[in-house]
């Protein structure tokens, strides 16, 4: 994909400035489509599981929905079960510097997806240098774990809450690592301009300087 924007303190700006709630909170981001695939589910009741020591903690779902949706209800009855409804914020469907507001002001990007072929969404959050979590379910999980660029999980209730509370004992240093590590990795591997060159150079090496 092609690399995020890095002026990464203002488009955090105009992200507080649409959702001013979330200024001093430590934001896990959820942002993707709201779908059973997804996971968000599992997300929002690991969260309910892990709040209550956390109070600066939010619960961030960015991504398109409808009230009437089946899912979305399902998931209002867990808010409501764990009574987190001022702690979870919907923001509906997010583009362009708010959805790059979003990763820079997150705290922790996760992603508990029961299926997923790549995970656009968590190519850009390496390219923002989120700290990143998904589950062994997303396609590029390997590459994330083998640059130890993100934290790996199961894709159940108790693997999601347990990674929540692996993320939060990470220490300043350990995030500042998983963070380059993140950015190390967009750039080698998911960047298509970088990896444009790349293809080029190997078309000039078996073809000639005339490609």
């Amino acid at each position: 994909i092609a690399k995020p924007p890095q002026r990464g303190q203002k488009l955090k700006k105009n992200f507080y400035q649409k959702f001013p709630i979330l200024k001093d909170k430590k934001v896990i981001l959820f942002l993707s489509r709201i779908d059973n695939k997804k996971g968000v589910d599992l997300l929002i009741e690991a969260f309910g599981e892990i709040h209550e020591n956390h109070p600066k903690l939010c619960l961030v779902i960015a991504g398109p929905y409808s009230k009437s949706n089946k899912l979305v209800l399902k998931l209002k009855k867990i808010i409501k079960k764990y009574n987190i409804k001022n702690k979870v914020i919907f923001t509906g469907m997010i583009e362009g510097d708010i959805k790059w507001g979003a990763y820079y002001a997150s705290d922790f990007y996760c992603l508990p997806s029961h299926s997923e072929n790549f995970g656009i969404v968590v190519a850009e959050a390496l390219g923002c240098g989120c700290l990143v979590g998904i589950s062994n379910k997303v396609n590029i999980y390997e590459d994330i774990a083998n640059a130890k660029a993100g934290l790996i999980f199961n894709d159940t209730k108790e693997d999601t809450v347990n990674v929540l509370k692996e993320w939060l004992r990470l220490n300043k240093e350990d995030k500042i690592k998983m963070r380059k590590n993140a950015r190390l990795l967009f750039e080698n591997k998911y960047n298509s301009s970088k990896n444009a060159n790349k293809f080029v150079e190997k078309l000039k090496y078996y073809f000639g300087e005339k490609v």
